[in-house]
């Protein structure tokens, strides 16, 4: 990953989990390893990481899906999320005790409810640094003074912030973050006009944006903003492009026949595939098909913006419902070239630009000696074609080697 090229017939030897030699076959002579793993004819390139993700089900299970695609790093954005100690749970994984991809948690999420005072924040920042919680994550909108007070603090500790973008605030105070959840946020908040200042409420301010969001140089304004600010987005297409399946009649009665379903737990299935309760099938939804698809196309069209600007992405899904995790990261894939980055520049978002954005590309990223074993082989070529990633037949992570099939049958 670090130019498009394929290098052919090569070999790679690993030791204690890290790439200690990589060349062609009789340079590699002098290698003789415990364990040969025979990959002729594949294709090996990193890990991929889905750096925004909901851990609820089942840890085991959960991560199972993850690894059985190629997830080797996810992030998970909520400390709440299930009944779990998730940061029992990371240490569990990285010691090797627990099988699981690489595991990066936020606190609790933050909304004006858990930090309205500077006190709040003071508290919430000790909690921070005892659990040693990898990221902030900024959910609900926040009084102005008190947001400059959590940005400032987290920058004086060297705390990273992500979240959901300010929709009572100018556009500028939300690039003050590390990165930006869900491109979505962008069909919300006014750019230089908060929302007290739009009559009506949350809905009324979501028509205006789109409206504005119809005029070119509208958009590219927001586009060099964020270009500027040296911030990372993470699109999470795939989430909203799920909206549709749940809301039209016919889409929802097909996705009872998706085959994926299956590997989604019991209580899940009974509440996304109930007519009675998915929350997106009641009456009153506020959002019809025509217009979620609409914005579905509006979606791509300034993730292929933000990209011709240079704004870096990092690949994240938000699965819940009926998006099935480790799978989705492939859909996700799809949508990214779908908005125009050509295959590789995709494979970025999900390898390199995270090593970049978590300050690790001495580690992790690509395949170069030195750097962690984190990789996956695949069949097919996904600079051919990128659901070419579904093609996986095994995973190297956390010093382990693992054959795909064999973690989804179990």
């Amino acid at each position: 990953m670090n130019s498009e090229i394929i290098q052919k017939k090569q070999t790679i030897a690993i030791k204690d989990g890290l790439i200690l030699a990589i060349g062609s076959s009789d340079q590699m002579e002098s290698y003789k390893g415990k364990q040969l793993i025979d990959a002729k004819d594949g294709f090996l390139m990193p890990g991929l990481a889905d750096m925004h993700v909901h851990v609820r089900m089942n840890p085991i299970h959960n991560f199972k899906l993850f690894l059985a695609n190629g997830v080797t790093t996810v992030r998970n954005m909520g400390i709440r999320d299930g009944s779990h100690d998730h940061v029992a749970l990371r240490e569990k994984v990285s010691a090797g005790e627990f099988l699981g991809p690489r595991y990066l948690i936020t606190g609790p999420q933050i909304k004006s409810e858990n930090t309205s005072t500077k006190a709040m924040v003071d508290t919430l920042m000790q909690e921070h640094q005892e659990n040693q919680y990898d990221f902030m994550k900024i959910h609900g909108d926040m009084d102005e003074a008190v947001f400059d007070y959590l940005i400032a603090e987290a920058k004086k500790k060297s705390i990273r912030v992500t979240g959901h973008l300010q929709h009572n605030l100018p556009l500028d105070k939300s690039l003050t973050m590390d990165s930006i959840e869900h491109v979505e946020e962008f069909l919300y908040a006014v750019h230089g006009q908060p929302q007290t200042n739009v009559k009506g409420g949350f809905l009324e301010q979501y028509r205006e944006q789109l409206k504005l969001l119809a005029d070119d140089d509208y958009l590219n304004d927001i586009i060099q903003k964020v270009k500027n600010s040296g911030v990372y987005v993470s699109p999470t297409l795939t989430i909203y492009h799920a909206l549709p399946s749940w809301v039209d009649d016919r889409e929802f009665e097909n996705l009872k026949r998706d085959s994926k379903i299956k590997y989604l737990t019991k209580k899940v299935k009974d509440k996304w595939l109930s007519d009675d309760k998915n929350p997106y099938r009641e009456d009153g939804f506020p959002l019809g098909i025509s217009e979620l698809r609409r914005n579905g196309v509006l979606l791509k069209r300034i993730v292929k913006g933000m990209h011709q600007a240079g704004i870096p992405f990092i690949l994240g899904v938000d699965a819940f419902g009926t998006v099935v995790p480790g799978f989705s990261v492939h859909r996700e894939l799809q949508l990214m070239v779908d908005s125009g980055l050509s295959n590789y520049e995709a494979l970025e978002t999900a390898t390199i630009n995270v090593a970049y954005y978590l300050n690790e590309r001495d580690k992790r990223g690509s395949i170069e000696k030195g750097k962690d074993a984190d990789f996956i082989i695949l069949s097919k070529n996904p600079l051919a074609n990128i659901e070419n990633t579904k093609s996986i037949f095994g995973v190297m992570t956390q010093g382990q080697w693992l054959l795909t099939d064999i973690l989804l049958d179990n």
